[in-house]
């Protein structure tokens, strides 16, 4: 990753296990979980699908920590904007 050669530490989460140099990978809905716990930054680009349709919503926002941003660079249908 080209933000890991900067200094910032890099995750990323996928449904399923990935291997990616300088990127700390989490996977499984567990995976998600520890990666928004951890983040002051979350980046969607993430596919709409049935299973990301509405993924950005309350529940996850609640699980990032105090302060934390969320930059949505996917489509619209993935934020609950009344969350």
């Amino acid at each position: 990753s080209q933000l890991a050669a900067f200094g910032y530490s890099v995750s990323g989460w996928s449904r399923t296990e990935k291997f990616l140099q300088d990127v700390h990978c989490y996977f499984g809905e567990d995976g998600l979980d520890s990666l928004l716990e951890q983040s002051d930054i979350v980046v969607n680009i993430l596919p709409l699908n049935a299973s990301t349709q509405g993924i950005l919503n309350a529940q996850v926002f609640n699980k990032m920590p105090e302060g934390s941003y969320l930059i949505n660079c996917g489509r619209g249908d993935h934020l609950v904007e009344a969350d």
